[in-house]
């Protein structure tokens, strides 16, 4: 459910902006970049395809170019294993 009347809500935004967003984001328990790439990995560990969420998390590995690769060897502070 999105609520469109929140404060936070962009309304519609090209995957490129979206992927842009993404890759600068850092929450409480690690970088969105990460979180996507790990979520993409372990759905596909369970034989699970999301389109949408690959080409997000290409977009976002190629607007990082080796930002991801690098920081991916790091341990965010906060970073929790996934909850699925």
């Amino acid at each position: 459910m999105v609520k469109t009347d929140h404060r936070q809500y962009t309304g519609d935004l090209s995957l490129e902006e979206q992927a842009g967003i993404i890759s600068r984001a850092e929450g409480r328990v690690g970088y969105n970049a990460d979180y996507l790439s790990r979520t993409v990995d372990r759905l596909n560990q369970l034989g699970l395809e999301y389109p949408s969420m690959e080409k997000w998390n290409s977009m976002v590995s190629d607007f990082l170019g080796q930002e991801v690769a690098r920081r991916s060897k790091d341990i965010h502070p906060n970073q929790r294993p996934l909850p699925f």
